[in-house]
């Protein structure tokens, strides 16, 4: 159930698609009066295993000072930034953490209680992200928090059209209700659409509208776009439709069946 978004988490490892992501959730934040925590898994200290406890403490409060320094000086040269933004950020706090980057902000993420975590992606993704995942998709897969992904080069404007990407595998209740809520709390139209991609179809009309029943929520509008990939379906929606944001649902699911959904999740992550 969604609460009013209180906390929005963002990682920041200071790339210029760490940038954009900050800079979306800073105007979300702005906003909604939010608190805005930032975390950056750092590199673990050297030879600490031979640095007394004090050592350590005081090394890893001067480095959190240095970043989030870092971080006031990384928001400033964004192409369309407003300073004034920024410093209405009443409740703004820097997390260091230090491990496995995701799992730590995943654990970040369950310690504060955040509502949303808001990263940015980067334009290009090398072989080892299309074959094993990179930060992005391993958070869409493994979160229980939703996860917003803003692409690089992306500008914050407001949200006022949502497509949620529906599967129509009779689980998407709960998101459903979920980005209902979400809509009216941003004063947003929710479309659902539905990219068939089944090849005996094409003879068929290229678009089409379903009525779907659901138990729980009535009867489901649902948009049919037909294309022969996931991603060029949601192309045409959200073009034809002038889409601000893209939803998608993380089903639960086995190994093989979880690989072949990251793949498609991945494909729309990387391409929108």
């Amino acid at each position: 159930k969604l609460q009013i978004m209180k906390k929005i988490l963002v990682p920041i490892d200071f790339s210029p698609a760490a940038r954009y992501g900050f800079e979306f959730a800073e105007w979300l934040t702005v906003a909604d009066s939010n608190d805005l925590i930032t975390i950056h898994v750092a590199d673990t200290p050297p030879y600490e295993e031979t640095l007394s406890a004090d050592h350590i403490k005081r090394f890893k409060k001067d480095q959190k000072e240095a970043i989030l320094q870092h971080l006031k000086r990384f928001t400033t040269p964004y192409p369309d930034h407003n300073e004034e933004a920024f410093t209405r950020i009443q409740n703004l706090r820097c997390e260091i953490r230090y491990g496995q980057v995701v799992q730590e902000i995943l654990a970040a993420g369950e310690k504060e209680e955040v509502d949303m975590i808001v990263i940015g992606t980067r334009k290009k993704h090398s072989l080892w992200d299309h074959l094993f995942g990179s930060v992005t998709t391993q958070l869409l897969v493994q979160s229980s928090i939703p996860v917003l992904v803003i692409p690089e080069g992306c500008a914050f404007k407001p949200i006022k059209k949502i497509a949620f990407a529906n599967a129509i595998t009779g689980e998407e209740t709960s998101t459903i209700s979920y980005l209902e809520q979400l809509a009216k709390h941003w004063k947003a139209d929710l479309q659902q659409v539905f990219v068939n991609t089944m090849p005996y179809d094409f003879l068929h009309n290229k678009q089409e509208v379903w009525e779907v029943p659901n138990e729980e929520l009535g009867t489901q509008t649902i948009n049919m776009v037909r294309e022969t990939k996931l991603e060029q379906g949601l192309d045409l929606f959200t073009a034809q439709q002038h889409i601000d944001l893209i939803a998608m649902m993380a089903p639960h699911r086995d190994r093989l069946q979880r690989f072949w959904h990251r793949h498609k999740r991945n494909a729309v992550a990387y391409h929108t």
